[in-house]
C-alpha cells in the first residue's frame, strides 16, 4: 500500500500534469480582452493536513488588458476532505488481510463497510485476484471517493 506520502507526491504530479489542460490557455478570456503571458508550472504540492488536503501550485501568469497588468506566481486550495480517515479504512483492510493470506475475509470486510458507512464491490480478475473497491459517500464535487486495490491470494 502506498505511504500518504507518496499518495501526496503523485497527487502533485497530477495536477502538475493536467493544470494546463485545465486552463485551457485561458482561451475563453481573449474574446473579453484579455491577453495572457503562461510561464512554466515550476511545482505542485497537496499535502494531506488534517480533514484536508491543501493543493498549491508555483505557476507564473500575467494577465493583461489594455494598458493594465498583474502577475500571478501561486495559486492554491483547500479542499475539506478526510482523506487520511478513508486512508486508514483501507490500511486497517489490508493489515487484517495480510493475518490471512489465502481467505477473503468476507464478514470482516462487511463489519468494516457496515460500521464505517461505506460500500465495497469486489470483481475477481482471475484465479485468486481480486480487485477491492471501497466506495465512500462522502461527496466533492458530486463525485463518490473511491479506492481500489487488488489483492492477490495465496
Amino acid at each position: 500500500m502506498p505511504s500518504e506520502a507518496k499518495i501526496e507526491s503523485e497527487l502533485g504530479k497530477a495536477i502538475k500534469e493536467s493544470m494546463k489542460l485545465c486552463a485551457g490557455n485561458f482561451s475563453e478570456y481573449g474574446a473579453m480582452g484579455y491577453s495572457f503571458t503562461i510561464g512554466e508550472i515550476t511545482s505542485a504540492k497537496a499535502p494531506i493536513v488534517g480533514k484536508k488536503i491543501t493543493s498549491s501550485i508555483n505557476w507564473p501568469i500575467t494577465v493583461r488588458k489594455e494598458e493594465s497588468s498583474q502577475t500571478f506566481a501561486t495559486f492554491s486550495k483547500d479542499i475539506d476532505f478526510d482523506f487520511t480517515a478513508k486512508y486508514n479504512l483501507v490500511k486497517q483492510f489490508i493489515d487484517e488481510q495480510a493475518k490471512d493470506p489465502a481467505n477473503m475475509l468476507l464478514s470482516y470486510t462487511a463489519k468494516l463497510a457496515s460500521d464505517n458507512n461505506f460500500t465495497i464491490e469486489t470483481i475477481e480478475l482471475r484465479d485468486k485476484v481480486i480487485l477491492y473497491t471501497f466506495i465512500f459517500p462522502e461527496k466533492h464535487k458530486e463525485q463518490e471517493f473511491i479506492y481500489s486495490f487488488i489483492v492477490k491470494y495465496s
